[in-house]
């Protein structure tokens, strides 16, 4: 059992501060540098006497060696895990750099084809019509140039506040993204 102090720290309930749970006894001290038996006649590591691990004095010092090549092999791990990493965040970057900038382009041939649209209706009497042609082209060419000059890192730290401060109109602009870039896969197809 723990023997308590008079003049020992207590935690506002009176226990003794780094004392044991009430109930349970203090372990015996058990050390690494001994042969001897404990008291139900166990001897933890024979011939190990717990000093520097050279060679000479038991199995301490090929565990030595083992544990420094198991350390060097997991520092030889986490640094290819590390490289296999970058390599594909590079690899997954350019690839979405490349569909940004398709998606930027196809944008910019909508606007172009909703501004023509927009020509026609003035031209045939239907200026409403017209007007909301013209305003279409001016969204279309604003995301666009959104797409162009920001990074693709930028991009979704962008969305990722958006998506805290309005989520149902991201979820909104992601469907029609969608509707669209499924226009422009379907005509690249023909």
């Amino acid at each position: 059992m723990a023997i308590y102090n008079a003049g020992s720290e207590t935690d506002r309930y009176g226990t003794e501060k780094n004392a044991p749970p009430r109930g349970h006894a203090e372990a015996p001290e058990r050390t690494m540098a001994t042969d001897e038996p404990d008291r139900q006649g166990f001897t933890p590591n024979p011939g190990l006497t717990g000093t520097s691990g050279a060679a000479g004095d038991g199995n301490g010092g090929a565990r030595t060696s083992f544990h420094q090549e198991a350390e060097q092999l997991r520092d030889k791990a986490w640094e290819k895990g590390a490289e296999f990493k970058e390599r594909g965040r590079r690899k997954a970057e350019g690839i979405l750099t490349g569909g940004k900038e398709k998606l930027a382009q196809g944008l910019e041939n909508s606007a172009e084809a909703f501004r023509k649209m927009g020509d026609h209706f003035r031209d045939t009497r239907h200026a409403p019509m017209g007007d909301y042609a013209f305003r279409v082209s001016d969204g279309f060419d604003k995301a666009s140039d959104y797409l162009s000059e920001r990074s693709v890192k930028d991009i979704s730290r962008d969305m990722e506040t958006k998506a805290r401060r309005q989520p149902l109109l991201v979820i909104g602009g992601a469907f029609l993204m969608g509707l669209v870039a499924a226009r422009f896969i379907k005509s690249s197809r023909d």
